[in-house]
């Protein structure tokens, strides 16, 4: 499995907290509401590892290349009438 620099950092972060945590668990002797939060911290980093940034942005750039085509044959500079488009004149 080839991993890129973001998931490389955002599992080093998530291992860190981990640790940063049991080793306040060991030198204080009690779970603390500092280990709870580091605890609670550790699934955002791992989110980032995880996520599929590269596909995302391939996918993204597939369509905004779609939008650009369709707008660009479709495109009116005057507005028409909406009465002869069908819409109805609102009656206050």
């Amino acid at each position: 499995m080839v991993m890129n620099g973001v998931r490389k950092v955002g599992l080093a972060v998530s291992s860190a907290l981990i640790f940063v945590s049991l080793a306040i668990v060991v030198f204080e002797g009690e779970i603390t509401t500092e280990v709870w939060a580091l605890l609670l911290l550790t699934p955002i980093p791992i989110g980032f590892a995880l996520s599929k940034q590269n596909e995302s942005q391939e996918s993204f750039n597939e369509l905004s290349n779609e939008w650009i085509r369709e707008d660009s044959e479709d495109f009116h500079e005057d507005v028409g009438d909406p009465i002869e488009a069908g819409f109805d004149v609102p009656v206050l």
